[in-house]
């Protein structure tokens, strides 16, 4: 027979040890009033664990493993688990989250961040109410942007849909569609930004557009110090600190250092030969 003196069942909230379950239940109801366990979430892709040594166990198995099978193609970072890699771009790059603050709009990806969220920073405030003017809805909310983020969410497939006869692919504005039946001329498209819809044909490209969302701007000029999201846009910069001027009126053969500075001066200068130069 076993020795119960032997036998240690652990408190989860306070780490006191008892030999019997039903202790550890008694001790529960009456000493905690059954608080919810405590929660830390992980820097890296955002699982909730409700213990410490946990957290650090998953960290040393996930996050610092020898052996990587997935990685983030827009910042190079890299993940054993596609999961956690899905969840890294959603929160990082896309910022597409699950839920969202009724009051000020920002978003998580887990219900536990969005109550801890509104208990610190909205405890007792006082707020406007909004109500969703769709028909039938009548959901309400706090802030313009949360109600703009529900309208987008839950209404925007009662708009009328255009399908783009060549692919299939299915739009709600009649902007979004046209932009992207011209790239069927060009030919197929590899790439699309699920942010904002853009359709882009390269790999880098596509990188290059993602930093415009996340505001990562990798590319530094060695003379002032200032950043920009693509090698393209710091090339186009540099000529600002060396005095070139690459860019030349073909009417009155004026010089300039940035293409838009010359088009600027095509619409000013030379309104009707600016289509066709």
């Amino acid at each position: 027979m076993r020795d119960l003196k032997s036998i240690h069942l652990e408190c989860p909230i306070c780490r006191k040890t008892v030999t019997q379950r039903r202790y550890l239940t008694n001790h529960l109801n009456y000493v905690h009033k059954r608080k919810p366990l405590p929660k830390v979430t992980c820097s890296e892709c955002q699982m909730v664990f409700t213990r410490k040594n946990n957290l650090e166990k998953h960290i040393r198995k996930v996050h610092r493993g020898d052996v990587v099978f997935h990685q983030c193609e827009i910042c190079g970072k890299k993940f054993r688990d596609k999961s956690y890699m899905d969840s890294h771009i959603k929160l990082i790059h896309l910022k597409i989250y699950n839920v969202h603050c009724e009051i000020c709009g920002k978003g998580f990806l887990y219900e536990s961040q969005l109550n801890k969220h509104k208990h610190i920073a909205h405890e007792g405030r006082k707020v406007n109410i909004i109500i969703c003017p769709e028909e039938g809805c009548g959901k309400t909310y706090t802030t313009k942007e949360a109600l703009k983020y529900h309208q987008n969410a839950a209404h925007i497939s009662e708009k009328p849909t255009l399908i783009c006869t060549q692919c299939e692919k299915t739009f709600t504005h009649p902007y979004a569609y046209q932009k992207h039946m011209r790239y069927h001329v060009k030919g197929p498209l590899l790439y699309s930004c699920k942010i904002c819809q853009k359709e882009i044909s390269t790999l880098s490209s596509f990188k290059d557009h993602m930093r415009s969302h996340t505001g990562e701007r990798p590319f530094i000029c060695e003379q002032c110090g200032k950043g920009f999201h693509s090698k393209k846009h710091l090339k186009a910069h540099v000529v600002v600190h060396t005095g070139e001027r690459p860019f030349g009126c073909k009417v009155c053969l004026k010089m300039f250092s940035q293409r838009g500075t010359l088009s600027g001066h095509m619409q000013k200068c030379h309104p009707n030969l600016a289509k066709n130069i």
